[in-house]
């Protein structure tokens, strides 16, 4: 057991590891740090040195400082999409500072708040919009580390508009190369199944915003519609288990919903002529194609018609509604070098 300052020092051990681990692949001249495994690997990318580093050996309570600091620096990148390693190298020095200070919790979370705020009103003033393929791939050139990869990068969002939708895939040889796809994409990864692309064709898409739902219940929706089956659903609960143990008998996938989007199963259905089931208002499922692998979801051709609600809508749920997408299609000689590109 340790209490006090030995607690508070010990942790902050666990944090500076993991700070000083990321913190040299930050920005534009970051440099590579290597990861020990078979074999070892080189990278520059701040998320996987984070999610490499899970604890450190003889310490439980220093492991514990790291694993707290990772999860924020994570939970900071999966809502961003970007910010790991910045959000580690702050997260320790916010700490650093408190110990040091003996500052009471309650005053440092109002200062954080006011400092947060205050830089936010600081950079809202200072930003501009990015304008023109020339920024763009400036841009692109920062966070890709390579002038091809950002050129490729460019051509997509010059396409597709700033608001289209551009998924990172594995390609099939060393060349990089753009596809372009129609239909709703977002990057939602399967409760299971998830290693494995999933292209059973026109699938039934059931839309669940159901919470609680029973086992009867999916029983009887399942036999009145057969397979293949596209389930989303943010909870599903009990259906992950029943439909995993019996995907040898009904193909099958269950997906969340777009993250961050209210209107995402509304938008589904409207494409898929299927009906949202929530609480008082009973299942209909709808047939699209679907397509479920590493890169995400995406569905296309389906039976209903999002004219409408595409024209009302504005941003990313306009070009989603609308089809315009393009897969890069990442290429690599090695897994090490495929997972460090992409």
């Amino acid at each position: 057991m340790r209490y006090g300052d030995e607690l508070r020092r010990s942790l902050m051990e666990g944090t500076k590891v993991l700070a000083d681990a990321v913190g040299v692949t930050l920005g534009p001249s970051g440099r590579n740090v290597l990861l020990g495994g078979d074999p070892a690997r080189a990278t520059k990318d701040g998320a996987t040195v984070v999610r490499e580093l899970e604890r450190l050996a003889g310490d439980r309570v220093s492991s514990l400082g790291l694993g707290l600091l990772r999860h924020a620096s994570l939970t900071v990148a999966e809502g961003a999409g970007d910010g790991t390693t910045s959000a580690a190298v702050l997260g320790e020095a916010i700490y650093r500072e408190a110990v040091r200070s003996s500052m009471p919790p309650p005053l440092l979370a109002r200062e954080l708040t006011e400092a947060a705020e205050a830089v936010c009103e600081w950079l809202a003033g200072k930003a501009r919009p990015v304008d023109g393929q020339v920024q763009m791939a400036q841009v692109a050139r920062v966070s890709c580390g390579e002038v091809g990869l950002a050129g490729l990068v460019t051509e997509a969002f010059t396409r597709v508009g700033k608001h289209g939708a551009v998924m990172i895939d594995e390609g099939d040889g060393a060349e990089d190369e753009i596809v372009w796809e129609e239909g709703y994409h977002w990057p939602g990864k399967a409760f299971y199944g998830a290693e494995q692309r999933w292209s059973p064709g026109t699938a039934n898409v059931v839309l669940c915003d159901k919470r609680g739902v029973t086992t009867k219940e999916v029983a009887a929706l399942l036999e009145s519609i057969g397979g293949p089956v596209l389930w989303v659903a943010a909870e599903p609960g009990i259906v992950v288990p029943l439909l995993a143990a019996n995907r040898e008998k009904i193909e099958s996938r269950v997906v969340p919903p777009p993250a961050h989007d209210a209107d995402a199963l509304e938008d589904l259905a409207a494409l898929t002529g299927a009906g949202v089931w929530m609480d008082g208002i009973g299942p209909e499922a709808g047939k699209a194609q679907v397509e479920v692998g590493r890169g995400g979801v995406r569905i296309w051709d389906g039976e209903g018609d999002a004219r409408d609600r595409a024209a009302g809508a504005e941003g990313a749920r306009k070009a989603k509604l609308g089809g315009a997408m393009a897969v890069l299609k990442v290429g690599a000689f090695t897994g090490a070098q495929m997972s460090e590109r992409r």
